[in-house]
């Protein structure tokens, strides 16, 4: 008989410039200079992630500055080039801010590989990436302009000098995923050795807001112990609430996910499950047209 384990899971327009070939040089200022920055000078410091190139809809960079601070994208736009190409920045995007200590350590990372801290370029820039310290009277400033290749270097030096700071690893990972600069192998997927359903889904009183449980089960003969994650794609206007985060590795990419209760070894026959919630603001049925069950302790 097969046994089941329990738990509740952690609840524009791009104007006018697309023509443009974007011909800057691949770096303006100097990373040396803010490396040189004890970290309670880096307080304050902005950072920010912005698509480069054509495009008829922007993708909003991705800011972020110290916890004692607030972004402000106007410290960016003394450094622009003379056409601007930024115009993600003018819809940015704040998800998470870090320490000062935090800060000098990703600062530190980046100027570490010397590709990146000298401004090796690599083809038509698809990305800057750019931080400004310092007083607005006396800034600081760096900003790199990169490529496919040279981009999914800077993605790895981002990662590793945001390693303390989950959050900020997630929101970053994310981005670097949507502009193809992360390099991840594959996790395994078990589809064909496991079972998964969406059941048991209820509306709570009058809201959009619904609960429902996942059930993944092994249905293989071996024993699989492996921490799962499972990606859901839902129909309609259901969206997942308060997902870890998104797919990068896991097909289909950019899929909300939600790791399972860990420290369970799945045997054969056995099931577990996971309470989710979802937004459901027209009232449609919600209906998971997808679940990828995957190795959640790998790449996403």
């Amino acid at each position: 008989m097969s046994t089941m384990l329990t738990s509740m899971c952690h609840a524009l327009v791009f104007l006018g410039i697309a023509h443009i070939a974007l011909t800057a040089p691949a770096l303006a200022g100097s990373i040396h200079a803010l490396d040189a920055l004890p970290a309670a000078q880096l307080s304050g410091a902005q950072v920010r992630l912005t698509k480069l190139g054509g495009s008829t809809k922007p993708l909003p960079s991705l800011a972020f500055t110290t916890f004692d601070s607030q972004v402000d994208m106007n410290r960016f736009r003394p450094f622009y080039e003379a056409v601007d190409p930024y115009a993600g920045d003018r819809i940015a995007r704040v998800r998470f801010a870090l320490t000062n200590q935090e800060m000098k350590t990703l600062v530190d990372s980046v100027e570490a590989d010397t590709s990146l801290a000298n401004g090796v370029a690599d083809g038509v820039p698809g990305l800057s990436f750019a931080i400004v310290a310092g007083p607005p009277t006396q800034p600081v400033h760096f900003e790199l302009l990169v490529g496919q290749m040279r981009g999914k270097r800077l993605f790895s030096r981002l990662l590793a000098g945001l390693r303390t700071n989950s959050t900020a690893m997630a929101r970053v990972g994310e981005f670097g995923c949507l502009l193809g600069m992360l390099e991840l192998a594959p996790p395994r997927i078990f589809d064909g050795q496991v079972s998964a359903e969406l059941r048991a889904v209820r509306r709570l009183g009058a809201t959009g807001w619904y609960l429902g449980r996942v059930r993944v089960t092994n249905a293989s003969g071996s024993p699989i112990s492996a921490p799962l994650g499972i990606a859901l794609v839902l129909s309609g206007g259901v969206t997942l609430l308060d997902p870890d985060g998104k797919t990068c590795a896991v097909d289909p990419s950019s899929t909300p996910y939600r790791a399972m209760p860990t420290g369970t070894t799945l045997d054969p026959g056995q099931s577990i499950e996971c309470t989710l919630s979802f937004r459901n603001p027209t009232g449609e049925p919600v209906i998971a047209r997808l679940i990828r069950v995957f190795d959640v302790s790998g790449s996403k």
